[in-house]
């Protein structure tokens, strides 16, 4: 498999650590993050485990149509995650869909910043779309963080 890397990076007017709850929380997560459309339907990890489970669904209470499964590397509270990235259609695993993610949160003078890195893309033509939907991504963070 050829390795690609993109990285998207997002400025915002409030703190790291308010950003990383946003991505770490369930009921922050699900209000901001909506990949192809689709609503978090529930976030599975245990208490301590490395394991986590995204649900997706086109519908609040249907049967998930897509989920995303990672394992963690790194959790470093405020500052630092490092993990792996599967996405499943109909339970079974996507074709060349096995992602690594670093996400670094900082503070900065104002604010704060974020950077995603996505590496193992499997194709060049692959790593558009996927930076697409992580600038778009990004800028919903920032409006749900800036919002009040």
């Amino acid at each position: 498999m050829a390795e690609n890397k993109l990285t998207a990076t997002q400025a915002f007017n409030t703190s790291a650590d308010k950003v990383f709850a946003a991505w770490t929380d369930f009921e922050q997560l699900r209000q901001w993050w909506k990949p192809l459309g689709k609503t978090m339907t529930k976030m599975d990890q245990s208490e301590g485990s490395r394991d986590v489970a995204y649900h997706f669904s086109d519908r609040e209470n249907s049967n998930d149509d897509m989920v995303v499964k990672s394992e963690y590397e790194k959790f470093e509270q405020g500052k630092h995650l490092l993990y792996s990235w599967n996405w499943y259609l109909n339970d079974a695993p996507v074709k060349d869909g096995l992602y690594k993610l670093d996400v670094e949160f900082r503070d900065t003078d104002g604010g704060s910043e974020i950077s995603v890195t996505q590496s193992n893309e499997s194709s060049e033509e692959g790593v558009h779309p996927h930076s697409q939907g992580w600038d778009d991504a990004l800028k919903e963070l920032k409006d749900f963080v800036e919002k009040d």
